[in-house]
Protein backbone atom coordinates (compact mmCIF):
# COMPACT_ATOMS: atom_id res chain seq x y z
CA UNK A 1 0.00 0.00 0.00
CA UNK A 2 1.28 3.36 -1.07
CA UNK A 3 2.05 5.77 1.96
CA UNK A 4 0.66 9.43 0.57
CA UNK A 5 0.16 12.85 2.62
CA UNK A 6 -1.86 15.56 1.83
CA UNK A 7 -0.94 18.66 2.91
CA UNK A 8 -3.49 21.23 3.10
CA UNK A 9 -4.18 24.28 4.70
CA UNK A 10 -8.17 24.11 4.60
CA UNK A 11 -10.07 23.66 7.94
CA UNK A 12 -11.73 20.33 8.51
CA UNK A 13 -14.33 20.27 8.84
CA UNK A 14 -16.04 23.18 8.05
CA UNK A 15 -18.56 24.86 5.37
CA UNK A 16 -15.50 26.12 2.74
CA UNK A 17 -15.84 24.39 -0.51
CA UNK A 18 -12.02 23.50 -0.49
CA UNK A 19 -12.55 21.37 3.05
CA UNK A 20 -15.06 19.43 0.94
CA UNK A 21 -12.62 19.35 -2.32
CA UNK A 22 -10.02 17.75 -0.16
CA UNK A 23 -12.32 15.29 1.90
CA UNK A 24 -13.47 14.02 -1.32
CA UNK A 25 -10.20 13.58 -2.64
CA UNK A 26 -8.64 11.87 0.08
CA UNK A 27 -11.91 9.60 0.14
CA UNK A 28 -11.11 8.62 -3.16
CA UNK A 29 -7.18 8.20 -3.01
CA UNK A 30 -8.25 5.41 -0.72
CA UNK A 31 -10.09 3.42 -3.23
CA UNK A 32 -6.99 2.92 -5.09
CA UNK A 33 -5.45 1.49 -2.12
CA UNK A 34 -3.24 4.69 -0.92
CA UNK A 35 -2.46 4.90 2.77
CA UNK A 36 -3.53 8.41 3.38
CA UNK A 37 -2.66 11.13 5.92
CA UNK A 38 -4.37 14.31 5.51
CA UNK A 39 -2.49 17.58 7.80
CA UNK A 40 -5.40 20.31 7.86
CA UNK A 41 -6.24 22.96 10.28
CA UNK A 42 -7.86 22.86 13.23
CA UNK A 43 -11.70 22.89 13.41
CA UNK A 44 -13.73 24.71 15.22
CA UNK A 45 -16.34 22.02 16.14
CA UNK A 46 -14.04 18.93 17.15
CA UNK A 47 -17.22 17.25 18.31
CA UNK A 48 -17.97 16.36 14.48
CA UNK A 49 -17.60 13.14 12.88
CA UNK A 50 -16.13 14.09 10.20
CA UNK A 51 -16.22 11.31 8.04
CA UNK A 52 -20.30 11.10 8.54
CA UNK A 53 -20.35 15.27 7.88
CA UNK A 54 -18.78 14.60 4.50
CA UNK A 55 -20.65 11.10 3.45
CA UNK A 56 -17.32 9.57 2.81
CA UNK A 57 -16.83 5.23 3.03
CA UNK A 58 -13.55 5.00 3.69
CA UNK A 59 -11.57 6.24 6.74
CA UNK A 60 -7.74 7.74 6.99
CA UNK A 61 -5.82 9.33 9.48
CA UNK A 62 -6.52 13.08 10.25
CA UNK A 63 -3.61 15.77 11.75
CA UNK A 64 -5.07 19.13 12.60
CA UNK A 65 -3.45 22.02 14.58
CA UNK A 66 -4.39 25.53 14.65
CA UNK A 67 -4.45 27.79 12.26
CA UNK A 68 -3.99 31.28 14.05
CA UNK A 69 -6.33 33.85 14.67
CA UNK A 70 -7.73 33.82 11.28
CA UNK A 71 -8.85 31.40 8.62
CA UNK A 72 -6.18 33.00 6.46
CA UNK A 73 -3.14 32.21 8.27
CA UNK A 74 -1.70 29.68 6.19
CA UNK A 75 1.70 30.25 6.98
CA UNK A 76 1.20 29.66 11.02
CA UNK A 77 -0.36 26.84 9.89
CA UNK A 78 2.88 25.48 7.94
CA UNK A 79 5.21 26.87 10.99
CA UNK A 80 3.71 24.41 13.01
CA UNK A 81 3.13 21.74 10.98
CA UNK A 82 7.64 22.06 10.78
CA UNK A 83 8.85 19.59 13.17
CA UNK A 84 6.41 17.03 11.61
CA UNK A 85 6.98 17.72 8.16
CA UNK A 86 11.30 17.49 9.25
CA UNK A 87 10.47 14.46 10.55
CA UNK A 88 8.64 12.82 7.51
CA UNK A 89 11.31 14.64 5.03
CA UNK A 90 13.68 12.51 6.62
CA UNK A 91 11.88 8.97 6.87
CA UNK A 92 13.08 6.38 4.79
CA UNK A 93 9.77 5.47 3.86
CA UNK A 94 8.41 5.87 0.21
CA UNK A 95 5.78 8.48 0.78
CA UNK A 96 3.77 10.53 -1.85
CA UNK A 97 3.67 14.08 -0.64
CA UNK A 98 0.63 15.99 -2.53
CA UNK A 99 -1.36 18.86 -1.50
CA UNK A 100 -2.37 22.76 -2.05
CA UNK A 101 -0.49 23.99 0.84
CA UNK A 102 2.37 25.11 -0.85
CA UNK A 103 4.18 26.61 1.50
CA UNK A 104 4.75 23.48 3.11
CA UNK A 105 5.14 21.53 -0.13
CA UNK A 106 8.19 23.73 -0.64
CA UNK A 107 9.44 23.53 2.75
CA UNK A 108 9.51 18.88 1.50
CA UNK A 109 10.82 19.96 -1.98
CA UNK A 110 14.03 21.97 -0.39
CA UNK A 111 14.63 18.83 1.60
CA UNK A 112 15.03 16.78 -1.09
CA UNK A 113 11.46 15.39 -1.07
CA UNK A 114 9.16 15.11 -4.57
CA UNK A 115 6.43 16.75 -4.52
CA UNK A 116 2.83 17.28 -6.32
CA UNK A 117 1.76 20.56 -6.06
CA UNK A 118 -2.91 21.24 -6.90
CA UNK A 119 -3.29 24.93 -7.86
CA UNK A 120 -6.00 26.20 -7.67
CA UNK A 121 -5.61 30.06 -7.38
CA UNK A 122 -2.46 32.50 -8.10
CA UNK A 123 -1.21 34.03 -5.45
CA UNK A 124 -0.97 37.84 -5.55
CA UNK A 125 1.93 38.47 -2.03
CA UNK A 126 2.49 37.33 1.23
CA UNK A 127 4.80 33.57 1.94
CA UNK A 128 2.47 31.71 -0.61
CA UNK A 129 3.31 33.51 -3.52
CA UNK A 130 6.72 33.81 -2.36
CA UNK A 131 7.21 29.50 -1.65
CA UNK A 132 5.32 29.14 -4.62
CA UNK A 133 8.15 30.83 -6.73
CA UNK A 134 11.07 29.07 -5.02
CA UNK A 135 8.74 25.48 -5.44
CA UNK A 136 7.96 26.06 -9.31
CA UNK A 137 12.14 26.41 -9.83
CA UNK A 138 13.18 23.40 -7.43
CA UNK A 139 13.55 20.25 -9.37
CA UNK A 140 11.80 18.35 -6.57
CA UNK A 141 8.14 19.55 -7.70
CA UNK A 142 7.33 16.51 -9.66
CA UNK A 143 4.17 17.46 -11.15
CA UNK A 144 2.09 20.36 -10.76
CA UNK A 145 -2.09 19.54 -11.16
CA UNK A 146 -4.12 22.48 -12.35
CA UNK A 147 -7.74 22.66 -12.01
CA UNK A 148 -8.45 24.26 -15.31
CA UNK A 149 -6.62 24.77 -18.72
CA UNK A 150 -7.32 28.52 -18.41
CA UNK A 151 -4.81 27.94 -14.94
CA UNK A 152 -2.41 26.36 -16.82
CA UNK A 153 -2.12 29.13 -19.40
CA UNK A 154 -2.02 31.49 -16.52
CA UNK A 155 1.20 29.51 -15.34
CA UNK A 156 3.00 29.37 -18.45
CA UNK A 157 2.25 32.84 -18.69
CA UNK A 158 4.89 33.37 -15.33
CA UNK A 159 6.55 30.22 -15.25
CA UNK A 160 6.87 29.06 -19.24
CA UNK A 161 10.65 27.96 -19.50
CA UNK A 162 10.39 26.77 -15.78
CA UNK A 163 7.67 24.06 -16.52
CA UNK A 164 8.02 20.69 -18.73
CA UNK A 165 5.25 19.14 -20.43
CA UNK A 166 5.03 16.10 -18.71
CA UNK A 167 5.04 18.04 -15.26
CA UNK A 168 1.85 19.59 -15.96
CA UNK A 169 -1.38 17.77 -15.60
CA UNK A 170 -4.81 19.74 -15.94
CA UNK A 171 -7.56 18.30 -13.96
CA UNK A 172 -10.96 19.64 -13.51
CA UNK A 173 -12.98 19.66 -10.27
CA UNK A 174 -15.05 16.13 -9.56
CA UNK A 175 -17.88 14.97 -8.16
CA UNK A 176 -19.18 11.35 -6.37
CA UNK A 177 -21.99 9.93 -8.52
CA UNK A 178 -25.28 10.77 -6.18
CA UNK A 179 -27.01 8.30 -3.98
CA UNK A 180 -30.53 8.07 -5.54
CA UNK A 181 -32.44 10.13 -7.70
CA UNK A 182 -35.78 9.93 -5.86
CA UNK A 183 -35.50 10.99 -2.43
CA UNK A 184 -35.62 15.17 -2.53
CA UNK A 185 -35.97 18.14 0.59
CA UNK A 186 -39.13 19.48 0.63
CA UNK A 187 -39.15 23.02 -1.42
CA UNK A 188 -41.17 25.66 0.55
CA UNK A 189 -44.12 27.19 -1.40
CA UNK A 190 -45.99 25.54 -3.89
CA UNK A 191 -44.50 26.57 -7.52
CA UNK A 192 -44.68 24.23 -10.32
CA UNK A 193 -41.32 25.16 -11.66
CA UNK A 194 -38.46 25.30 -8.93
CA UNK A 195 -35.15 26.24 -9.75
CA UNK A 196 -31.80 26.09 -7.00
CA UNK A 197 -28.86 27.31 -6.36
CA UNK A 198 -26.05 25.66 -3.55
CA UNK A 199 -23.23 27.36 -3.15
CA UNK A 200 -21.39 30.50 -1.39
CA UNK A 201 -23.03 33.64 -0.89
CA UNK A 202 -19.82 35.60 -1.68
CA UNK A 203 -18.89 38.84 -3.89
CA UNK A 204 -19.88 37.69 -7.68
CA UNK A 205 -21.59 34.58 -6.82
CA UNK A 206 -25.00 35.79 -8.42
CA UNK A 207 -27.03 35.79 -5.88
CA UNK A 208 -28.55 39.36 -6.08
CA UNK A 209 -28.98 38.53 -9.48
CA UNK A 210 -31.23 35.48 -8.65
CA UNK A 211 -32.65 37.90 -6.55
CA UNK A 212 -33.14 39.98 -9.82
CA UNK A 213 -34.63 37.58 -11.67
CA UNK A 214 -37.18 36.61 -9.66
CA UNK A 215 -38.64 39.69 -9.18
CA UNK A 216 -39.78 39.18 -13.09
CA UNK A 217 -40.75 35.16 -12.75
CA UNK A 218 -43.12 34.98 -9.77
CA UNK A 219 -44.75 32.30 -11.43
CA UNK A 220 -41.09 30.34 -11.00
CA UNK A 221 -39.89 29.38 -7.41
CA UNK A 222 -35.96 30.41 -5.76
CA UNK A 223 -34.50 28.32 -3.22
CA UNK A 224 -30.75 29.23 -2.14
CA UNK A 225 -29.15 26.91 0.08
CA UNK A 226 -25.65 28.33 1.74
CA UNK A 227 -24.05 31.55 2.95
CA UNK A 228 -24.57 32.85 6.69
CA UNK A 229 -26.48 34.46 9.14
CA UNK A 230 -25.47 37.68 8.81
CA UNK A 231 -25.17 37.37 4.69
CA UNK A 232 -28.81 35.86 4.43
CA UNK A 233 -30.18 38.28 6.83
CA UNK A 234 -28.82 41.07 3.78
CA UNK A 235 -30.47 39.03 1.06
CA UNK A 236 -33.40 38.72 2.67
CA UNK A 237 -34.27 42.27 3.10
CA UNK A 238 -34.08 42.28 -1.18
CA UNK A 239 -36.01 38.76 -1.32
CA UNK A 240 -39.38 38.83 -2.59
CA UNK A 241 -42.24 36.05 -1.73
CA UNK A 242 -40.68 33.26 -4.64
CA UNK A 243 -37.60 33.30 -2.73
CA UNK A 244 -36.66 31.23 -0.20
CA UNK A 245 -33.50 30.42 1.87
CA UNK A 246 -32.52 27.87 4.13
CA UNK A 247 -28.56 28.05 5.15
CA UNK A 248 -26.08 25.61 5.15
CA UNK A 249 -26.81 22.22 4.74
CA UNK A 250 -24.03 19.27 5.08
CA UNK A 251 -22.41 18.34 2.43
CA UNK A 252 -24.62 14.70 2.98
CA UNK A 253 -27.93 16.18 2.13
CA UNK A 254 -27.15 18.17 -1.26
CA UNK A 255 -28.27 15.65 -3.35
CA UNK A 256 -31.92 15.60 -2.18
CA UNK A 257 -32.05 19.48 -3.13
CA UNK A 258 -30.74 18.68 -6.32
CA UNK A 259 -33.48 16.25 -6.62
CA UNK A 260 -35.40 18.71 -5.63
CA UNK A 261 -34.88 21.26 -8.34
CA UNK A 262 -36.78 21.73 -11.88
CA UNK A 263 -33.43 23.49 -12.60
CA UNK A 264 -30.29 24.29 -11.07
CA UNK A 265 -28.30 27.80 -11.36
CA UNK A 266 -24.59 28.59 -11.93
CA UNK A 267 -24.73 32.53 -11.81
CA UNK A 268 -21.03 33.72 -11.17
CA UNK A 269 -20.59 37.39 -12.28
CA UNK A 270 -17.47 38.47 -14.06
CA UNK A 271 -15.57 38.92 -11.44
CA UNK A 272 -15.72 36.38 -8.31
CA UNK A 273 -13.66 36.87 -5.21
CA UNK A 274 -12.60 34.26 -3.18
CA UNK A 275 -9.55 35.15 -1.24
CA UNK A 276 -8.06 38.51 0.02
CA UNK A 277 -4.64 36.64 -1.08
CA UNK A 278 -5.55 35.38 -4.58
CA UNK A 279 -6.42 36.84 -7.91
CA UNK A 280 -9.52 38.94 -8.14
CA UNK A 281 -11.16 37.60 -10.85
CA UNK A 282 -11.12 33.26 -9.66
CA UNK A 283 -13.98 33.26 -12.55
CA UNK A 284 -10.80 32.96 -15.08
CA UNK A 285 -9.93 29.70 -14.38
CA UNK A 286 -12.32 28.61 -11.65
CA UNK A 287 -13.46 24.89 -11.40
CA UNK A 288 -16.33 24.57 -9.18
CA UNK A 289 -17.32 21.65 -7.87
CA UNK A 290 -20.98 22.91 -7.93
CA UNK A 291 -20.80 22.58 -11.47
CA UNK A 292 -20.54 18.53 -11.46
CA UNK A 293 -22.72 17.84 -8.40
CA UNK A 294 -24.91 19.52 -10.66
CA UNK A 295 -24.14 17.39 -13.80
CA UNK A 296 -24.42 14.65 -11.42
CA UNK A 297 -27.85 15.09 -10.58
CA UNK A 298 -29.58 14.42 -14.57
CA UNK A 299 -31.46 17.67 -13.85
CA UNK A 300 -30.87 20.43 -16.11
CA UNK A 301 -28.36 23.40 -15.71
CA UNK A 302 -28.18 27.43 -16.51
CA UNK A 303 -24.63 28.61 -16.18
CA UNK A 304 -23.30 32.24 -16.78
CA UNK A 305 -21.04 31.89 -19.96
CA UNK A 306 -17.48 32.21 -18.59
CA UNK A 307 -14.64 30.65 -20.97
CA UNK A 308 -13.47 28.56 -18.13
CA UNK A 309 -16.48 26.71 -17.39
CA UNK A 310 -17.04 26.25 -21.41
CA UNK A 311 -14.11 23.61 -20.64
CA UNK A 312 -16.70 21.61 -19.29
CA UNK A 313 -20.02 22.79 -20.41
CA UNK A 314 -21.47 23.09 -24.04
CA UNK A 315 -24.36 25.19 -24.64
CA UNK A 316 -27.89 23.58 -26.04
CA UNK A 317 -25.56 20.17 -25.57
CA UNK A 318 -25.18 19.67 -21.75
CA UNK A 319 -26.74 22.98 -20.27
CA UNK A 320 -27.72 26.20 -21.57
CA UNK A 321 -25.26 29.60 -21.09
CA UNK A 322 -26.40 33.01 -20.55
CA UNK A 323 -24.32 36.22 -20.18
CA UNK A 324 -23.50 36.85 -16.59
CA UNK A 325 -24.94 40.16 -15.93
CA UNK A 326 -27.75 40.22 -18.03
CA UNK A 327 -31.01 39.11 -16.28
CA UNK A 328 -33.03 38.98 -19.34
CA UNK A 329 -30.97 36.07 -20.55
CA UNK A 330 -31.41 34.39 -17.50
CA UNK A 331 -35.01 35.12 -17.73
CA UNK A 332 -35.55 33.64 -21.07
CA UNK A 333 -33.53 30.53 -20.18
CA UNK A 334 -35.42 29.28 -17.20
CA UNK A 335 -38.91 30.47 -19.17
CA UNK A 336 -37.34 27.74 -22.49
CA UNK A 337 -36.80 25.31 -19.98
CA UNK A 338 -39.84 25.52 -17.78
CA UNK A 339 -42.18 25.30 -21.21
CA UNK A 340 -39.62 22.75 -22.80
CA UNK A 341 -39.33 19.07 -20.78
CA UNK A 342 -37.58 17.76 -24.26
CA UNK A 343 -34.73 19.96 -24.53
CA UNK A 344 -34.31 19.71 -20.36
CA UNK A 345 -34.38 15.60 -20.34
CA UNK A 346 -31.57 16.36 -23.46
CA UNK A 347 -29.31 18.33 -21.46
CA UNK A 348 -29.28 16.77 -18.15
CA UNK A 349 -28.98 13.47 -20.05
CA UNK A 350 -25.98 14.48 -22.17
CA UNK A 351 -24.51 16.34 -18.58
CA UNK A 352 -24.63 12.89 -17.00
CA UNK A 353 -23.22 11.04 -19.64
CA UNK A 354 -20.55 13.51 -19.72
CA UNK A 355 -20.10 13.33 -15.73
CA UNK A 356 -19.54 9.55 -15.67
CA UNK A 357 -16.76 9.97 -18.54
CA UNK A 358 -14.72 12.32 -17.27
CA UNK A 359 -15.81 14.59 -13.99
CA UNK A 360 -16.04 11.55 -10.81
CA UNK A 361 -13.50 11.65 -8.79
CA UNK A 362 -12.23 8.47 -9.35
CA UNK A 363 -11.71 9.72 -12.79
CA UNK A 364 -9.63 12.05 -11.60
CA UNK A 365 -7.27 10.00 -9.40
CA UNK A 366 -7.05 8.31 -11.88
CA UNK A 367 -5.72 11.17 -14.41
CA UNK A 368 -2.99 12.60 -11.82
CA UNK A 369 -1.90 9.40 -10.29
CA UNK A 370 -1.95 7.52 -13.65
CA UNK A 371 1.78 6.68 -13.96
CA UNK A 372 2.24 5.58 -10.24
CA UNK A 373 -1.37 3.31 -10.22
CA UNK A 374 0.14 1.38 -13.77
CA UNK A 375 3.81 1.12 -12.01
CA UNK A 376 2.25 -0.90 -8.72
Amino acid sequence: MQKLVYLSTAIIPSTQANSIQIMKMCNALCRFNFDVTLLAGEPYDKNINVFEYYGLENTFSIITKKTGYHRGSTFLLSVRYYPLLKKLAKSDEDILFYGRDVIALYILARVGRQVIYEVHDIFRKGPRKWAEERLIKSQNLHKIVFISDELKKEYLKKYDKLLADNQMIVASDAADRQPNFTEAIKLNGNFDFNACYIGSFRSGSGVEMILEIAKKIPVVGFHLFGGNDKQIYRFKQKDSSNVHFYGHLPPTQTYRIRNAADVLLIPYQKKVIVSRNTAAETSQWMSPMKMFEYMSSKKPIISSNHKVLQEVLRPNYNCLLCEPENVQQWIQAIRKLKEDTELCNTISENAYKDFLSHYTWNKRIDNIFFEKLNTQ
